[in-house]
């Protein structure tokens, strides 16, 4: 008796996951990828600000004492950047996902929205590139700063 309910319960589950519509299960864990990654990128453009607060005291007075500072940015921000790759790659799942015969019109309106999603985040990630770019500027400003005229 109770191994007939337990393949019923086994049974029933199977079915239930049978109907489940791939599209949407899959926009899900993308979602929740995104998500997390949105996280990680927002907390990352708080770097920006460092950067230009470093920047204006670089500017200021350029000493070897930011040195150490500028590498600490870049490291963090070089973390942030290299999540874009994974952008990328969510991205090219939406994509497929669009593409599918599953793919309902509120489902397609779902993966257009965290389209426009990621394409906001590569934005903050490109300002993070650019923040980047400026601190490899901060420091050749120092190295020049330190040489003999």
């Amino acid at each position: 008796m109770i191994r007939k309910a337990t393949v019923g319960v086994f049974l029933g589950v199977a079915l239930v996951l049978a109907c489940a519509n791939p599209v949407k299960v899959g926009l899900q864990g993308l979602q929740s990828d995104v998500n997390s990654l949105a996280e990680k990128i927002e907390a990352g453009v708080l770097l920006t600000e460092q950067v230009a607060a470093l920047e204006q005291e670089v500017t200021a007075k350029p000493a070897e004492e930011f040195l150490s500072n500028i590498e600490e940015l870049n490291g963090e921000i070089e973390k942030v950047v290299l999540l874009e790759a994974q952008l990328t790659t969510i991205g090219d799942s939406l994509a497929v996902l669009d593409k599918s015969p599953r793919a309902t019109e509120p489902l397609k309106k779902d993966i257009s929205a965290l389209s426009e999603r990621i394409e906001e985040l590569a934005g903050k990630v490109a300002v993070l590139r650019e923040a980047d770019a400026k601190l490899d500027e901060l420091e050749i400003k120092i190295e020049e700063a330190k040489k003999p005229e």
